[in-house]
C-alpha cells in the first residue's frame, strides 16, 4: 500500500496519463525491454514492488532459473508501491514495458483494456503448456482472467479478516468474535469498551474510508461496485446507508475518530490496532506476518454480518498478479519464466510467502509444514476460510482505480463535518459514474 493519500493519487493520475498513450505505444511503435544477440540468446526484464526481503528471494529464484536455462538473461528492477506505478507509467508512455511485471488487481483491467497486457492463453494451452494452471486455486486463477482468457498469474491468494488483540478482548471480560458474529455484536463490545476504557479506545478502526470494505459491505447484501461489464452494480443509496452506518458509529465511539482514520492507510506503520487505537481492524489477512512482527500476536475472526446474511463478504482475493508486456518480443520464453516462478516446487521454496500463501496448491502444501508465528496463523485463518468465501467481485473498468482515492478523499470530508452524508455520497457516486465513462 501507499503511505499517504497523497502520493497515491499522484500514482493513479501518472498511471491514467500514461495509458492515454498506450494506443501509440501497444501498437508496434517501440518494444518491451527484452532482447535477442546473434547466438539465439534472450535477455527479459523483469520489475516488481516490494521490500528487501522480497527483492532478495526474487533474485534467487531469478538466479536459479538462469543457471537452469543458460541461453536466457533476466535482468531485475524492483521499488516501493508508489514509485513503482510511477516508473511503470513512464515505461507504459515511452514503449518500454518490461517484459514481466507485477500487477495490482487495481489497474489489471485498465492495463488490459489499454492493450499494455498479453493475452497468455495459448502458452497454457496442449500436452505440455509452456505455463502450467492445473495446479492454481481456482478462485485465484480466475482472479487473473478476463472474457475466460488468462491475463494475469496469480502470485498468491488471500481473503480478508478482523484482526484483534484477543489479550485486550479477554480482559475486557469480551466474548472472542465467533463465526457468525454479527454488526450487532460489534455495536455491543464495541459499547462496553467505551465505558471500560473512557473512550480513549474504540472496538474497531472505522472502515468507511476504503472501497474494499465497503465492497465487502455490498457483497453481504448480494451487490458488488461493478458488473462484469464494468457497469456500477449499486445506487447511490446503497453508499450513502454504508456511510451513515459507519460515520454513525464512529460518533457513537464505536470505531476510531476522524484523527485516527484519516491516517489509517492499511499499513501496519499507521495501523490503529498496532498503535493502540482500536482492539481490532480489517485488513487482508496476507498481512498477518507483518502484525505479528509490528504489534505481536493478533487473532482473526471473519467479518461481521447481519444476522442471516449468506456470506460474510469475504472473498478469494490474490495478493499481486504476474503479467507479460503485449509488445513483449519475447511472450513464450517470458510465459516460461512466469511458469518456473509461480509453479517450480525449488523456486516455490525460496519465495516462501514473499508474495503471500502461494496460489499454487503444491507449493503451498509443500512449504505449510515449516510455517510459524504469523504464517502460520495466515495458512489456518485461510484454510478454516476456504469453504466459506467467494469468488472474487468484478475487477474495475478503466478509469475505476481514481475511485479508490476519490472515496477515502470523501469520507475524510464526512467524518470531519464539512459534508453532510448525503452530498458526499451523491459527490462520489457521481465520480463512480464520471471516473468509468
Amino acid at each position: 500500500m501507499a503511505s499517504g493519500t497523497g502520493s497515491r493519487r499522484g500514482a493513479l493520475v501518472a498511471v491514467g496519463a500514461a495509458l492515454s498513450m498506450v494506443a501509440l505505444t501497444a501498437c508496434g511503435v517501440g518494444g518491451a525491454g527484452g532482447s535477442s544477440d546473434d547466438d539465439g540468446d534472450v535477455t527479459l526484464t523483469f520489475q516488481w514492488w516490494g521490500n528487501d526481503d522480497r527483492a532478495a528471494a526474487t533474485e534467487k529464484v531469478v538466479d536459479l532459473y538462469e543457471k537452469k536455462h543458460p541461453g536466457v538473461t533476466i535482468e531485475t528492477s524492483f521499488a516501493p508501491d508508489t514509485s513503482y506505478w510511477e516508473k511503470m507509467a513512464t515505461q507504459v508512455a515511452g514503449g518500454n514495458t518490461p517484459d514481466i511485471f507485477q500487477m495490482k488487481l487495481e489497474y489489471f483491467k485498465e492495463y488490459q483494456q489499454r492493450g499494455v497486457i498479453a493475452d497468455l492463453t495459448p502458452y497454457t494451452e496442449g500436452d505440455d503448456p509452456a505455463l502450467r494452471t492445473d495446479t492454481t486455486a481456482p478462485m485465484a486463477l480466475a482472479a487473473g482472467k478476463i472474457d475466460d482468457k488468462v491475463y494475469g498469474m496469480p502470485t498468491g491468494s488471500s481473503t480478508q479478516a478482523f484482526f484483534y488483540d484477543a489479550a485486550a478482548w479477554k480482559k475486557l471480560g469480551l466474548d472472542a468474535p465467533a463465526d457468525g458474529w454479527t454488526w450487532d455484536d460489534l455495536v455491543a463490545a464495541g459499547e462496553k469498551v467505551q465505558k471500560e476504557t473512557g473512550g480513549k479506545q474504540a472496538v474497531m478502526a472505522d472502515f468507511g474510508n476504503e472501497q474494499a470494505w465497503f465492497e465487502s459491505w455490498l457483497l453481504q447484501r448480494g451487490k458488488s461496485v461493478y458488473t462484469d461489464d464494468g457497469a456500477l452494480n449499486f445506487t447511490e443509496a446503497d453508499l450513502e446507508e454504508f456511510w451513515n452506518f459507519t460515520s454513525g458509529l464512529a460518533k457513537d465511539g464505536v470505531l476510531t475518530p476522524a484523527s485516527v482514520t484519516t491516517a489509517n492507510d492499511r499499513t501496519t506503520a499507521n495501523s490503529p490496532l498496532v498503535k493502540g487505537k482500536a482492539l481490532g481492524e480489517l485488513n487482508d489477512v496476507s498481512l498477518a506476518s507483518a502484525y505479528f512482527d509490528a504489534f505481536g500476536e493478533v487473532a482473526m475472526a471473519p467479518i461481521p454480518a447481519d444476522e442471516g446474511a449468506k456470506t460474510t463478504g469475504q472473498y478469494a482475493g490474490v495478493t499481486q498478479l504476474l503479467t507479460v508486456a503485449k509488445t513483449s518480443e519475447h511472450a513464450e520464453e517470458a510465459a516460461k519464466f512466469v511458469d518456473f516462478f509461480l509453479n517450480d516446487p525449488e523456486a516455490g521454496k525460496i519465495l516462501g510467502i514473499t508474495r503471500g500463501m502461494p496460489a499454487n496448491q503444491n507449493v503451498l502444501s509443500d512449504i505449510a509444514t515449516g510455517f510459524e508465528a504469523g504464517d502460520k496463523a495466515t495458512y489456518d485463518f485461510e484454510q478454516k476460510m476456504a469453504p466459506t468465501v467467494i469468488a472474487k467481485p468484478p475487477v474495475a473498468p478503466e478509469g475505476g482505480s481514481q475511485s479508490l482515492t476519490d472515496f477515502k478523499s470523501e469520507y475524510d470530508q464526512v467524518i470531519f463535518g464539512k459534508l453532510s452524508v448525503k452530498d458526499a455520497a451523491a459527490d462520489m457516486f457521481q465520480k463512480f459514474q464520471d471516473n468509468i465513462s
